[in-house]
């Protein structure tokens, strides 16, 4: 197995849940200035159909599933939205407020929350948990709110890479 900060988007695509879950409770919590830019998206293992690498593979295959991946604002009150696509036809649907939250005794979590103004049920029922894997790379649950807990559906994954804005040349 590689190491985590050697890991790709589409070597976590080739993993399964168990071994998903391992890198989740290892990896750390991102602060709110690594996100920023636009990340491209990749669902990964999960409940149901999801368990199955082979129709996982299918389901998710990027040419057919219309979730990109997600962009982020450059605001202090950290917002994003997600990209959705079929073929060059793109378009932003689903935003969210990111957050970091503490509870008493336990590891600080990075909360994509979807419960805000302008979404509608059932959007305002899922939330995205994320951890840093390394520099540019995520590794997120997405959950459904039923009856008053929230309930992990799958993984996600996404490949976020910061614009350099200083331009050097060489003679």
């Amino acid at each position: 197995m590689k190491k985590q900060s050697l890991l790709q988007l589409e070597d976590l695509a080739q993993k399964n849940c168990a071994e998903l879950n391992e890198l989740f409770a290892a990896a750390d919590t991102p602060r709110l200035a690594d996100f920023e830019g636009i990340a491209k998206g990749r669902f990964l293992a999960g409940k149901g159909l999801m368990r199955s690498k082979h129709l996982r593979n299918l389901i998710t295959h990027p040419k057919l599933w219309p979730w990109k991946g997600k962009a982020f604002t450059k605001s202090k009150s950290k917002q994003g939205i997600n990209r959705l696509g079929l073929g060059p036809v793109e378009k932003t649907a689903m935003p969210f407020q990111v957050k970091i939250e503490s509870k008493k005794g336990q590891q600080k979590l990075c909360i994509f929350n979807y419960n805000i103004k302008g979404n509608h049920w059932p959007v305002t029922l899922c939330r995205d948990r994320v951890k840093k894997l390394h520099d540019g790379l995520f590794l997120g649950t997405f959950d459904i709110r039923w009856r008053k807990n929230y309930h992990f559906i799958l993984y996600f994954g996404m490949s976020l890479q910061k614009l350099n804005t200083k331009t050097t040349t060489r003679s």
